[in-house]
């Protein structure tokens, strides 16, 4: 009973509380839906997009964006493309694809997860402005993508096992049948 009773009166200070909150603003955010992306090496170029939601505060509009491109060592980065984003909405939220990164055939596989410097993860960023007030916001994600030679993916070639792979299972095999036939010719 007096469970019920705390229970009771949690559950209506909460609501009291939310009703009290008078409207609420989701604010400034940027969050990507898959920051860790991977990927596998394909036939032909093609675009790995980075999917996500980006909220602007209430009077305040999208200024400029900016994408530092992923490295995996010095070098050896690839190339990304912001997506045509809405540069007028006043406040209010975008969802869908905010920059992708090209992948040709002849990327190097590997993990893309440094600036050009080497120093820090490669991040993506937006600028909020509110032209009024003069002020502005800058907020960033970082990401990553893992870029592997074989497997499944948009245009993939067939993983081949190396010629060594074929030479040792087949030193397998006639070890095998010679060890098998010497037990034979010994009963």
């Amino acid at each position: 009973m007096r469970l019920g009773l705390r229970l009771g009166v949690a559950l209506a200070a909460v609501a009291l509380a939310a009703a009290g909150s008078g409207t609420a603003r989701a604010g400034f955010s940027l969050t990507l839906d898959q920051p860790n992306g991977t990927t596998v090496l394909g036939s032909s170029s093609y675009q790995y997009e980075f999917t996500g939601t980006f909220t602007l505060d209430e009077g305040y509009s999208l200024a400029g964006f900016g994408l530092y491109n992923p490295y995996a060592g010095p070098k050896v980065g690839l190339i990304g493309t912001v997506a045509s984003l809405p540069l007028n909405p006043t406040g209010g939220t975008y969802a869908g694809v905010l920059f992708s990164v090209t992948i040709n055939p002849t990327t190097l596989a590997g993990l893309y997860d440094k600036n050009s410097s080497g120093t820090a993860a490669p991040t993506f960023q937006i600028m909020e402005s509110n032209f009024t007030t003069g002020d502005s916001k800058v907020i960033y994600v970082n990401y990553s993508l893992l870029v592997s030679a074989s497997g499944s993916g948009p245009g993939a070639l067939d993983a081949v096992p190396e010629p060594s792979a074929w030479v040792s299972a087949s030193m397998a095999v006639v070890a095998a049948a010679g060890l098998r036939g010497r037990r034979l010719l010994r009963n």
